[in-house]
């Protein structure tokens, strides 16, 4: 779409990358890095952004575009904007339909977001509920943004339900053996093993994928793929999750049913992974692998 050639687009000035994570140091400032096998996986008390603590960036007014990466180990943010409005314009997989208004962005391990701020004469700032402050924004006072904040971004089809050939489910649940104090994670009753091939889907093929979790959250991701969301335990997602996704959180006991389409070929010597993006349950076993095949 032409329109969103209109977005902030001046890499370092209005338009900006935002790595947000979680981090630990040792005593002499090197980073302190550990698997945690619990529910959570292993939360830090120093936040970064960018590789940079207390940080602030220094923007013209007007539209400022914002894009967010979660690069940590495990935590989940929920972000706000104090002083501006917040805008999302675009999730995992490229823009949604149209410009969304937004109170909370969730941001699990893996996601990535776009957002568009319209900064005025005083700073604004970028909220978490757990940290706090986690990004000042500071108007320079000496240019304007030239972007714009167009009404339509893209075009997204809808998945019809017409399309969808197969049905798959995949449950992520927790399977220590807490007598041998083994800490594993698996999906399906299974944990990673690259000598096992765990599902084989057609190139082409529209697929229901229902997601599940036990007692802990998790974040399921698929390799080479992205998938459009139907339901979130039970009900359509919001506008702002509508768009092309290749990872999406699923609450402890909960359910999220997406629609998967194959367009890219995996063979059996190059396969590709499912898994969680909590680093920690991953790294714990939390991992499968499929082929997408031809006739």
């Amino acid at each position: 779409n032409p329109a969103a050639a209109l977005l902030p687009a001046t890499y370092g000035v209005d338009d900006i990358p935002v790595i947000i994570q979680d981090r630990d140091f040792t005593e002499d400032g090197q980073l302190d890095f550990a698997i945690d096998p619990g529910d959570n996986g292993n939360l830090y008390d120093t936040l970064t952004v960018n590789g940079t603590i207390n940080p602030f960036i220094e923007v013209p007014k007007g539209f400022v575009r914002l894009r967010l990466l979660n690069g940590s180990q495990a935590r989940i943010y929920r972000l706000g904007v104090e002083g501006a409005d917040m805008v999302k314009i675009a999730s995992d997989g490229g823009y949604l339909v149209s410009p969304v208004l937004i109170e909370q962005l969730t941001l699990a391990p893996g996601d990535r977001a776009e957002i568009v701020v319209d900064v005025g004469e005083s700073p604004v700032a970028m909220v978490d509920d757990h940290f706090g402050r986690v990004l000042e924004i500071r108007p320079n006072g000496v240019v304007s943004s030239a972007g714009q904040l167009p009404g339509k971004l893209a075009d997204i089809e809808r998945i019809p339900e017409s399309e969808i050939t197969v049905e798959r489910r995949f449950h992520m649940e927790d399977a220590r053996n807490f007598w041998e104090f083994d800490p594993s994670w698996a999906i399906n009753g299974a944990q990673m093993d690259m000598g096992r091939i765990d599902e084989t889907m057609r190139f082409g093929d529209t697929e229901r994928w229902i997601l599940s979790a036990g007692d802990g959250q998790h974040v399921f991701h698929p390799h080479q793929t992205q998938f459009q969301i139907l339901t979130i335990n039970g009900e359509p997602p919001p506008p702002d999750e509508s768009g092309w996704e290749d990872s999406v959180l699923v609450n402890a006991q909960r359910e999220v049913v997406v629609a998967v389409r194959f367009d890219t070929y995996a063979a059996e010597d190059i396969p590709y992974m499912f898994h969680c993006h909590i680093l920690d349950h991953e790294d714990l076993g939390m991992m499968g692998q499929f082929l997408v095949i031809g006739e």
